[in-house]
């Protein structure tokens, strides 16, 4: 739930007043794959090695609330449940933030 919940607010926060947000759910084998996609800001293509870094923030975004801590705390989140956390993104375009997980093996 927190994932989620940092996911969708980091969208409405970078999202330049164009709140079309997207969140989908696909199951890929035997994972379960969270996207939320957003239209804003978009990252700079240097920044995202570094976007789930603890304390990172990028450069045209520290005039903007937070710590640069969320999704550091997503992704860690994630990988204590065996699964991923990744972006795609375009500058001035948008980004996309998803997740894996493993499913529940069924006995």
């Amino acid at each position: 739930m927190q994932v989620i919940t940092n996911y969708l607010s980091n969208a409405v926060k970078y999202s330049e007043d164009n709140y079309d947000i997207e969140v989908s759910t696909v199951v890929e084998g035997d994972s379960v794959v969270v996207s939320v996609k957003d239209y804003g800001k978009g990252i700079p293509a240097r920044d995202i090695p570094y976007i789930f870094n603890r304390f990172y923030r990028a450069q045209k975004t520290k005039n903007l609330e937070g710590l640069g801590l969320g999704l550091f705390l997503s992704k860690q989140i994630v990988t204590a449940h065996g699964g991923n956390a990744w972006v795609e993104s375009e500058e001035g375009k948008g980004s996309t933030f998803y997740f894996s997980i493993l499913l529940p093996v069924a006995e």
